[in-house]
């Protein structure tokens, strides 16, 4: 998921002073309720949705994980600037899981997949906002789809 509050503060040592490496999902707010995403399309482990949380869904942002590859870029009102411009990347903690994440928002826009799906991104199946699994519904946020499940 998008993180943008604070994957700037990443590099910094944690109490423990070892310096992080990867993203640190525990400690790091996640700047999207995937739950409130109104759901457009879907196919598997790839959706699209809209972001309706004003003014927060104002700028971009986007989180990449490959194996063990991890990137975010984040433009965001109220948050502060990544290490190189607007992005950074870092060495995953654990190469396998997932072994594709991606989250991308633009303004308004989000596009998620995740391989396997994952409980922020899960396996969805529909088109124009009419969905078939995991559950049916028209027009549904995710968390009511995914609460619905039979």
């Amino acid at each position: 998921s998008v993180r943008c509050a604070d994957v700037a503060n990443r590099s910094r040592a944690p109490t423990g002073g070892q310096p992080r490496t990867g993203f640190d999902s525990a400690t790091m707010p996640d700047s999207i309720d995937e739950g409130k995403l109104m759901l457009c399309n879907g196919c598997f482990c790839c959706n699209n949705a809209l972001y309706t949380e004003i003014p927060a869904c104002i700028g971009c942002s986007g989180e990449y994980k490959l194996l063990c590859l991890e990137c975010a870029y984040c433009l965001k009102l109220g948050t502060k600037p990544l290490k190189c411009f607007i992005i950074d990347c870092a060495i995953a903690k654990d190469m396998m899981n997932p072994i594709l994440s991606i989250q991308d928002q633009e303004c308004c826009c989000v596009n998620n997949c995740a391989l396997p799906p994952s409980k922020e991104i899960p396996a969805t199946i529909g088109y124009c906002g009419i969905f078939c699994y995991p559950s049916f519904g028209f027009c549904k946020t995710q968390q009511q789809l995914v609460m619905n499940r039979a």
